[in-house]
Order: structure tokens, then C-alpha cells, then sequence
């Protein structure tokens, strides 16, 4: 297959948990988890309401909330869901999100529900 090379920045604490998340979700490292999410992003069509404004917010920002998610992800509280609501919320507010946050939410509850069961 025809590829381009890229070049990308990923701050150190994303990478890290990219590392680790890769092997929870079917791949073998973050570099393949990166190059094939896409793909998912192409078949399930769904905004990316509160990704897409993090990466247009400013960098001291993006950074505190890479932290905040990273951070959150390590203590295994994401997998609660209040917690990840508390999340959303607070980025949607900090970001001034326009969309609607029953769509937010409703979009976040499909992609939920959708993901692969754990065997």
C-alpha cells in the first residue's frame, strides 16, 4: 500500500497512554493505534464535539487537559461514567462547545454503547 510519511507532536503523556491503550483496543502499539483509528473515525460518522475543539484551543490549555484525561485514564476513572460526563462537561464549558450538550451527550452514549465488548 502507498503511504505518506508524516510527522506529528504528541505530547509525552498522550503518548504514553497511547501506548498502553493501544493494547486494551486490538493493537500492538500506539504508532498502529494512530495510524488505523481513522479508519474508525470514517465508519461510525460521528462529530468529534469535544476532540475537534481541543485541538483549536490554545496549547497551555490543551495541555491541561491532556493531563486531566490522561490522569483520569491511569486511575481507571473514565470507565465510570458520571466521571467521564464530569469530563465532557467541564471541556464543553471551557472550550464554549456550541453544540447542544444532549446531542454531546447523546453522541458520546451511542459511541459508548457501540464500542466492542471485552472478552
Amino acid at each position: 500500500m502507498r503511504s505518506k510519511k508524516v510527522t506529528l507532536s504528541i505530547p509525552h503523556r498522550l503518548w504514553d497512554a497511547l501506548e498502553r491503550h493501544a493494547k486494551e483496543v486490538g493493537y500492538t502499539s500506539a504508532r498502529e493505534l494512530l495510524t488505523w483509528s481513522p479508519l474508525y473515525s470514517l465508519l461510525i460518522q460521528r462529530p468529534h464535539s469535544i476532540t475537534a475543539p481541543i485541538a483549536g484551543a490554545p496549547p497551555d490549555l490543551q495541555d491541561e487537559l491532556v493531563e486531566q484525561i490522561v490522569s483520569a485514564y491511569e486511575r481507571g476513572d473514565i470507565k465510570k461514567h458520571s466521571y467521564f460526563e464530569q469530563i465532557l462537561a467541564d471541556i464543553a464549558q471551557r472550550l464554549a462547545i456550541t453544540t447542544p450538550p444532549d446531542i454531546v451527550h447523546a453522541v458520546v452514549a451511542d459511541t459508548v454503547r457501540s464500542r466492542a465488548k471485552k472478552v
